[in-house]
C-alpha cells in the first residue's frame, strides 16, 4: 500500500512542508510514502511525488503534543494495522533540495519579518528598529521578505534565498513558512546561530520541536498561549507576547551569535 500524505486546498507554504516532513517521517520508518501536491515539489529532495486514493490529508491542531507527533498519531488512528508499530522522527529538518551558488554575497544576519497574510499575530512589530541598530553597527543583512511571497516558485529568488540562509552567520525568523524551508538548509551548517522570535499564537515546543536544536527560541511566556488567533485586533492582551519582546533583547541574540 502507498499513503499519499496531502495539504489540499491550501497555498501556505509552511503547511505543504510540514506534509513533506510527514513523508519523510514515514520513508524513514520503511512505510512506503509519497508527496501529493503539485505546488511546492520542486523544492523538495528524496520526497516521491504521486497520487493514489489512499490519501492522509495532513493537519494541525494546538495541544500539548508536539505538531509532528500528533501527526504521527494520527496516521496510526487512520491505519490501524500500523498503530502498534514504533515510528520516530529520523530525519529532524524538512528535505529540501540545495543548490550552492558560489557568487552569492554572503550577509551577517538574514531576516524573515513577516509571517505573511495568513497570520498576523505572528509578527513582531520592532523589526525597522532592529534593522537601524543592526545598520548603525555596521552589521550587513538581508530581509529575506523584500523577495516577495513567491520567492519560492522563483528559480532566481529560491537559490538566491538558500544561500543567503545557508553563508549567513545569524538566522532571525518567525513561525513561518520560510522557517520550515530554512531547516533544509540550516541543517547543513556546523553553527546554531539560528533564533525564532516566537509569538503566543502557538508555542515553539509545539510547532518546532521535530527539528531538535536548528533553533533557539526567543519566546516570552504568556498564560494566553496558545490562542490561535489569526488577527491582533482579537487579541484581549495589547499582544504582550510579541510587543514585551524588546528589540535590545533580540539585538543582544543577535551580537552573541555573530561572535559565537
Amino acid at each position: 500500500m502507498m499513503i499519499t500524505v496531502t495539504k489540499e486546498g491550501n497555498t501556505c507554504l509552511g503547511d505543504h512542508l510540514m506534509a513533506a516532513f510527514l513523508v519523510r517521517v514515514l520513508l524513514d520508518n520503511n512505510i512506503k510514502a509519497q508527496f501529493g501536491c503539485n505546488l511546492y515539489r520542486h523544492l523538495l529532495e528524496g520526497i516521491p511525488f504521486g497520487r493514489n486514493l489512499t490519501v492522509l490529508d495532513f493537519d494541525y491542531d494546538q495541544g500539548k503534543i508536539p505538531l509532528m507527533q500528533t501527526s504521527i498519531n494520527r496516521f496510526k488512528n487512520h491505519f490501524p494495522n500500523l498503530s502498534n508499530k514504533s515510528i520516530e522522527i529520523k530525519t529532524p529538518y524538512v528535505p529540501i533540495k540545495f543548490t550552492h551558488d558560489p557568487n552569492s554575497i554572503p550577509m551577517d544576519v538574514v531576516l524573515v519579518t513577516t509571517s505573511g497574510p495568513w497570520s498576523k499575530i505572528r509578527n513582531w512589530p520592532y523589526f525597522d528598529t532592529l534593522k537601524k541598530t543592526l545598520t548603525e553597527e555596521g552589521i550587513t543583512w538581508v530581509d529575506l521578505n523584500s523577495f516577495g511571497f513567491n520567492w519560492a516558485n522563483s528559480k532566481t529568488s529560491l537559490i538566491t534565498v538558500m544561500n543567503l540562509i545557508y553563508k549567513c552567520k545569524v538566522f532571525v525568523s518567525l513561525d513561518t513558512g520560510a522557517s520550515h524551508f530554512a531547516t533544509g538548509i540550516l541543517s547543513k551548517k556546523t553553527t546554531k546561530n539560528n533564533f525564532i522570535i516566537q509569538s503566543g499564537f502557538t508555542s515553539f515546543q509545539y510547532w518546532a520541536s521535530h527539528y531538535g536544536d536548528l533553533f533557539t527560541p526567543i519566546e516570552l511566556n504568556v498564560a494566553c498561549q496558545g490562542c490561535l488567533y489569526r488577527e491582533i485586533q482579537q487579541c484581549p492582551h495589547g499582544h504582550m507576547c510579541m510587543t514585551q519582546i524588546s528589540k535590545e533583547a533580540v539585538m543582544e541574540y543577535v551580537r552573541r551569535g555573530l561572535k559565537a
